[in-house]
């Protein structure tokens, strides 16, 4: 996909919140993980990303990705509390997200979860492989801005995935991804139906200010373990 940004002509693999999550989590816990298929997942991602920087791709994902992370790891604390409480553990995965955000997400309980994730980051060595955007400098982060949100008013126009989904797709088409990470099924269906729709070729090459031929994502949507099988063949 040519990139509105006239960044390099690099392969660009975008890679989601939970993939980021599992690569980290195994990274600091390793067999540890009670679940074998986010065990796996982290195991794979942490080998692609390995490719990666063998092979001199980039890796990218939005800033929004942390927050996204920062969330998912105010449910673990909020669980991991409640069970050492004694509460049975079917009642604390039975709470709703409303009634968890409305009992844990407060400015006392997000400190030392944001301060967690802080450090849990630093200490990551793929840290300063993964590119996040938008741009800290101010010029990039103007121009990268403007068109990201202006693509994902038009991808919300064009598919029914949700708000952070969309986030995610509308940041693979401003960089001009080769390839999309993500284990989630129901999003690379929507994806490819996404990146063939006429109309959302037309509207978003005219914010990128590319032609319309070049909405695509030439390597698809792929699940790690196919991203990493990928990666290896180039």
């Amino acid at each position: 996909m040519s990139s509105a940004l006239g960044l390099p002509v690099t392969p660009i693999i975008y890679i989601d919140t939970n993939a980021i999550l599992a690569a980290k989590e195994y990274d600091q816990r390793g067999g540890a993980i009670g679940d074998s298929s986010f065990r796996t997942r982290g195991r794979n991602c942490g080998e692609l990303l390995n490719e990666c920087s063998a092979k001199g791709f980039r890796v990218a994902t939005l800033k929004f990705t942390l927050a996204e992370m920062l969330s998912i790891y105010q449910r673990w604390h909020y669980a991991d509390t409640k069970i050492r409480e004694g509460v049975p553990y079917d009642e604390v995965l039975g709470n709703s997200r409303h009634e968890l955000e409305r009992k844990f997400y407060t400015a006392a309980n997000l400190a030392p979860v944001a301060a967690r994730i802080d450090a849990w980051l630093t200490s990551w060595r793929f840290k300063g492989l993964v590119e996040l955007y938008p741009l800290n400098d101010p010029q990039g982060f103007s121009a990268w801005s403007f068109m990201f949100w202006e693509i994902t008013r038009i991808v919300f126009k064009h598919t029914f995935i949700s708000a952070p989904d969309c986030l995610h797709a509308a940041a693979t088409l401003v960089l001009g991804a080769d390839l999309f990470v993500s284990n989630d099924g129901g999003l690379k269906t929507a994806l490819r139906k996404l990146y063939d729709s006429a109309a959302l070729k037309a509207e978003a090459a005219s914010v990128l200010g590319i032609l319309p031929a070049d909405i695509t994502l030439p390597h698809g949507a792929l699940k790690v373990k196919d991203a990493l099988d990928w990666a290896k063949r180039q």
